[in-house]
């Protein structure tokens, strides 16, 4: 039996790091058209700066400041639709229990928040992707966070259940600051250092960022 998660799915911690998982299917709402037959030729070409674009409208609509496009987050989300269409699942573990957060933390994304819309369906126009998430009230949510202040987008087409489709992905994030810890010293050690430089120094504050993901 195939999974079809198409309710939304409840938001929980991961690591003391929020994460925000929802998805939908769309194929069956107003205003989508098959993406076969004479209609075809009305397809709007769907791309990831449209979807960003149309996202930012949404949040400037709603007194909120626009997302800056992260790279690393658009990598991710690519990889995530391409995944779902190859290995024929629709949702937001990998049938190897892979998510997008663990995807975005190897490839050098270390934040503190990250969210994850994805979608499905024979969409016609760039605004019918952003609509359906807009209809959801998770999506939703998503879109209009104050948490978040970067986005990555990708909508790629493909045959899933021997269905010509379109799979979306947007995710969403905060990058944690970096942290600072000082180097520790011995009172020897200090001495002796002291002794050798004729001045006496402050310890030197260390700043690292975490390592990298999916």
């Amino acid at each position: 039996m195939r999974h079809d998660p198409i309710s939304d799915l409840p938001a929980f911690w991961k690591r003391t790091l929020f994460v925000v998982l929802t998805a939908i299917t769309c194929a069956t709402m107003t205003g989508l058209i098959p993406l076969t037959g004479a209609s075809a030729v009305l397809q709007e070409e769907l791309t990831k700066e449209a979807i960003i674009r149309l996202t930012n409208q949404a949040r400037s609509r709603n007194g909120l400041e626009k997302l800056a496009e992260n790279e690393v987050l658009g990598r991710v989300a690519e990889y995530r639709a391409r995944d779902m269409l190859a290995k024929q699942y629709f949702g937001h573990v990998s049938p190897s229990g892979q998510e997008a957060s663990d995807i975005a933390e190897r490839r050098g994304y270390r934040y503190k928040t990250i969210a994850e819309n994805i979608v499905r369906g024979s969409f016609r126009t760039n605004q019918g992707v952003v609509d359906c998430w807009m209809r959801s009230p998770a999506h939703r949510k998503n879109i209009l966070s104050t948490d978040i202040r970067e986005i990555g987008v990708a909508i790629v087409r493909g045959t899933m259940w021997g269905e010509d489709t379109w799979i979306g992905v947007q995710l969403f994030g905060l990058q944690a600051r970096p942290r600072k810890s000082s180097t520790v010293r011995s009172s020897q050690q200090e001495e002796t250092r002291r002794a050798v430089s004729g001045v006496e120094e402050q310890d030197n504050v260390a700043q690292w960022l975490g390592r990298g993901v999916e």
